[in-house]
């Protein structure tokens, strides 16, 4: 049932109206927090699109809310991917889902650089800086960089200023 007055049109049921377009264009529900758009399973819209931004007060899931990846914010500028139940973390991959494919992978407080499909580590290219410029002089030993392999075995390479 739908009702025009005042410029605004409302839209509901026999327990009232669920939905108004203002007078201004904008669509909005007759509560806040109340009502949805589509259900799971069934009666979904499509696809949404959309010209500025959505905003979504507790993140936003891609999958189903039993089994989703949750992107979050916390504050300004911090960012927080997680599994639908925010206690949890796999990895993210860069393309695709085989070992065609790179991922960073979240193992309790490391991050790995993984194959998509998880079979076995990949490579990372890139540069490794000092914290402290070079300045001339003798070289001296001044302390170590530790390597680990594979099993964890830890080698220690001597480096100086």
């Amino acid at each position: 049932m739908w009702l025009k007055a005042a410029n605004n049109v409302y839209f509901g049921g026999a327990a009232g109206y669920a939905w108004t377009i203002n007078n201004t264009g904008h669509f909005l529900t007759g509560a806040d927090n109340t009502y949805d758009i589509g259900a799971v399973g069934a009666n979904r819209p499509r696809t949404g699109y959309f010209a500025n931004a959505i905003i979504a007060g507790n993140g936003f899931f891609a999958g189903t809310l039993a089994s989703a990846a949750k992107w979050n914010s916390s504050g300004d500028g911090i960012a927080t991917i997680s599994n639908a139940g925010a206690s949890d973390f796999d990895r993210l991959q860069f393309g695709g889902t085989s070992a065609s494919f790179p991922a960073l992978k979240r193992s309790t407080t490391s991050l790995q650089a993984r194959l998509a499909n998880d079979s076995a580590f990949t490579n990372i290219q890139g540069k490794l800086t000092t914290d402290n410029a070079y300045t001339a002089g003798a070289v001296v030993q001044t302390g170590y960089v530790t390597i680990y392999d594979s099993t964890g075995t830890a080698y220690k390479v001597l480096v100086g200023t």
